[in-house]
C-alpha cells in the first residue's frame, strides 16, 4: 500500500479549474450535439443551436470542434491516440500482429462504449452529408495502419494490406451494428483479421 498522502486538487489551483472547465464545456457540446442530431437529424441542426443548448458561444464551439461533422464524431482523435499507444507497445512482434492487437483493443473499447457507438452510427446513417466525412475517417485509419506496417513492408505493400484490413473492419462494424451492437465485436474482429492474414499477408512478398 502506498503510504504517501494523496495529492488533492485544490479549488484554488487556477490551472486545475481551467482544465475542469474545458472538460465540462466539451462534454456539454458533445451531449448537445448528440441529442440534437438524434432528435432532428444532422442536416437540420446548426452550430449556433448546438452552442445555444450547451450554453456557450459559437466561437467557443469552434475552439473545441473545427466543423459540425467533428462534433458528430467527437472521439475520432481519442481513438487514434489509443491506437498509437497500443502500436507503440510492440515488444518484438511482427508489425501485422502489432496492428492486429491494437485493432482488437479498439474493438474492446467500442464494446465498452456501445451506447456512444450506436448513437454515432444512427446519426451517420441518417445523414447523407456525412458519407464523405466517414470515407475520410476510413482513409485516415488506412494511412495510420499503413504507417504502422511500413517498418516491415514496402510503401505499396503496406497500403494494400491496410486497405484490406480497413475493408474487413468496415464490413465487421456494419455487421455488428446490424445485430444491434450486441455481438462479440472482439471475436468478430479476430475472425475478420485472420482472413486478411491468411488471404493477403501470407502472399505478400515482404511478409514473414
Amino acid at each position: 500500500m502506498n503510504s504517501e498522502p494523496a495529492v488533492m486538487e485544490s479549488d484554488d489551483d487556477p490551472q486545475g479549474l481551467r482544465e475542469r472547465k474545458k472538460v465540462q464545456t466539451r462534454e456539454a457540446l458533445v451531449n448537445a450535439a448528440r441529442d440534437l442530431f438524434l432528435e432532428r437529424g444532422f442536416e437540420s441542426v446548426t452550430v449556433d443551436e448546438i452552442a445555444q443548448v450547451a450554453n456557450v458561444s459559437r466561437r467557443t464551439f469552434f475552439r473545441y470542434f473545427p466543423t459540425k461533422e467533428a462534433a458528430a464524431f467527437p472521439n475520432r482523435e481519442l481513438w487514434l491516440e489509443q491506437f498509437h499507444a497500443l502500436t507503440a507497445q510492440r515488444a518484438g512482434e511482427p508489425a501485422y500482429q502489432t496492428v492486429r492487437r491494437a485493432l482488437l483493443g479498439m474493438a474492446s473499447a467500442f464494446m465498452a462504449n456501445r451506447d456512444v457507438m450506436i448513437s454515432q452510427h444512427r446519426i451517420a446513417n441518417a445523414a447523407t452529408s456525412l458519407v464523405a466525412y466517414q470515407r475520410d475517417v476510413d482513409r485516415v485509419w488506412a494511412d495510420v495502419i499503413a504507417d504502422a506496417l511500413r517498418s516491415e513492408h514496402g510503401g505499396r505493400e503496406s497500403r494494400l494490406i491496410a486497405a484490406a484490413m480497413m475493408g474487413v473492419i468496415r464490413a465487421t462494424l456494419d455487421e455488428w451494428f446490424a445485430q444491434g451492437a450486441l455481438g462479440d465485436l472482439l471475436e468478430m474482429g479476430t475472425e475478420a483479421l485472420e482472413l486478411v492474414e491468411r488471404g493477403v499477408l501470407h502472399r505478400a512478398p515482404g511478409s514473414r
